[in-house]
């Protein structure tokens, strides 16, 4: 690696989407950029490791041994980014408006006011109301 103070793990998601969409132009569309930018970060992020890691061919894309071999890397650090960001989002503690549920008065004690004395002290914004 050239100097890994200058590595920028966002780039990766290129790498993996180039991998995962088998062109650069797929991938572009995967991740909601243009194909430039996928080969621009692409081309980024292979100068700062100092290494190939996908080589382009008449048949398309494919990864260099390095590639395959830090493949498995990068997809895990995807997924452990993916359940970084949804377990921030279970400790939202911002969230608030009404619940409202419509059922039969008699069910609302027996069903529901379990549920929401949990949910209540979690989320005091919200309020609820029977109906």
């Amino acid at each position: 690696m050239q100097n890994l103070a200058d590595f920028d793990w966002n780039d990766l998601r290129y790498f993996i989407a180039v991998t995962r969409e088998g062109s650069t132009l797929a991938a572009a569309k995967a991740v909601g950029v243009s194909q430039p930018t996928v080969q621009r970060r692409l081309a980024v992020l292979e100068k700062q490791i100092g290494c190939q890691l996908i080589e382009s061919r008449s048949t398309g894309y494919c990864l260099t041994e390095l590639g395959r071999e830090l493949l498995p890397f990068a997809q895990r650090m995807e997924k452990e980014t993916l359940a970084f960001a949804r377990q921030l989002c279970t400790r939202d503690e911002s969230l608030s408006g009404t619940i409202r549920i419509t059922c039969p008065e008699t069910d609302l004690p027996h069903l529901l006011r379990p549920i929401f004395d949990r949910f209540q002290p979690q989320y005091p914004a919200y309020s609820s109301s029977s109906s």
